[in-house]
């Protein structure tokens, strides 16, 4: 069901969305990115989570290939740290930011997938594995669309997954006798894949929601005139503005010149923030069960699996580094409305309001 773009300073419950390669990038663990069938900017300016930085890239084979990606492979191989392996495996999103695949390599990008590759024991690598996927904005199977789009992947990501290694965000053709001709474009600003994490409930409804532009200000002269210096203001993902999500079917179409346009000259240009109180938490929804060591969940043996242990300390916390790697926020997880963000403050007080029941309060700041 396709979630819906009515916002109006919607606040109920929030999820944040949280990017797994910038975790691996801040703790020294992606070992090296590939490009696959594509050539041009580096492989890793894709995973810069920068949509704003447009990076084109040009399909490279000259052989009936019907695929071409971006890949990251990380540190861990073989039995080395198989928790991250198995944390890998629990991805539940992925995501297409700042793109045009509706019209790049000649309009015949069907499928835009994420896949795993799980290195064995023995250090042989077996085939790209994927779970299902479905749609959060837009839809994976059918890439017809413009700015933006958002994914989500099945618990069953892939099974056994404790020595996967590499993560490729893949597209193909709509069939295997359409091929991308050699010299194609296609223009990307960021790719991400990580976990979404809801929160337990909503928000309290005293909450504070600001719209601030402080790029912009204002000197007053000796003579009493007002000067406004303009230093920076939102950008934009190339020619669409931030979270634009538009069908290929109604980009540009002249019967409709006033729903589909370059809004850029006419959309917000300011930063906003949500100050949110979170009342009534219970100590499992909050906690990790053990602070010491592994706060990404827990091994079961049968059958085997990985409980991912969903707290705010556990997924959203730690793996953040509390607030500060940047992560998709979403103040409703019912409408479509999306910003680049970080928490105001680099800590988190969490107060006790009852015997086992405890309050936080937490400022969600937008960033580019």
């Amino acid at each position: 069901m396709a979630i819906s773009n009515d916002v109006r300073g919607s606040v109920r419950i929030p999820r944040v969305y949280i990017d797994m390669i910038q975790w691996a990038k801040m703790i020294g663990y992606v070992q090296q990115y590939n490009l696959t069938n594509l050539a041009g900017n580096d492989a890793n300016a894709v995973w810069d989570f920068n949509p704003a930085n447009i990076k084109r890239y040009e399909y490279s084979s000259d052989t009936a290939d019907v695929d071409c990606g971006f890949d990251v492979t990380f540190k861990n191989s073989g039995t080395d740290n198989q928790s991250f392996g198995y944390y890998l495996s629990t991805l539940n999103y992925y995501g297409i930011l700042g793109h045009k695949l509706g019209h790049d390599l000649d309009g015949l990008i069907d499928k835009a997938r994420v896949i795993a590759r799980d290195q064995t024991p023995e250090g042989s690598e077996s085939s790209y594995s994927q779970g299902f996927q479905h749609s959060i904005v837009g839809d994976p199977n059918d890439c017809n669309h413009l700015g933006y789009g958002l994914y989500g992947i099945s618990d069953s990501f892939v099974s056994g997954g404790e020595n996967i290694n590499k993560l490729r965000v893949n597209f193909t053709t709509s069939a295997n006798d359409v091929f991308m001709n050699n010299g194609s474009t296609i223009d990307i600003g960021a790719l991400t894949i990580g976990r979404y994490f809801d929160f337990p409930h909503s928000a309290n409804l005293s909450m504070n929601i600001k719209y601030d532009a402080e790029g912009i200000k204002r000197k007053r002269t000796v003579n009493g005139s007002d000067l406004t210096d303009i230093g920076y203001t939102k950008p934009s993902w190339g020619d669409l503005t931030a979270w634009n999500h538009i069908d290929l079917e109604n980009y540009n179409d002249p019967s409709t010149p006033f729903e589909f346009e370059d809004w850029r000259t006419v959309s917000y240009k300011g930063r906003r923030s949500w100050d949110l109180t979170f009342s009534f938490l219970s100590k499992d929804d909050t906690f990790t069960k053990n602070m010491d060591n592994n706060m990404a969940g827990n091994y079961v043996a049968s059958p085997e699996s990985w409980d991912v242990d969903d707290t705010i300390i556990g997924s959203f916390i730690t793996f953040t580094m509390n607030g500060q790697i940047p992560f998709i926020f979403q103040p409703d997880n019912t409408k479509q409305d999306f910003v680049m963000a970080k928490l105001k403050s680099n800590s988190l007080s969490i107060n006790q309001s009852a015997p086992n029941l405890y309050t936080a309060k937490m400022s969600f700041v937008e960033v580019w």
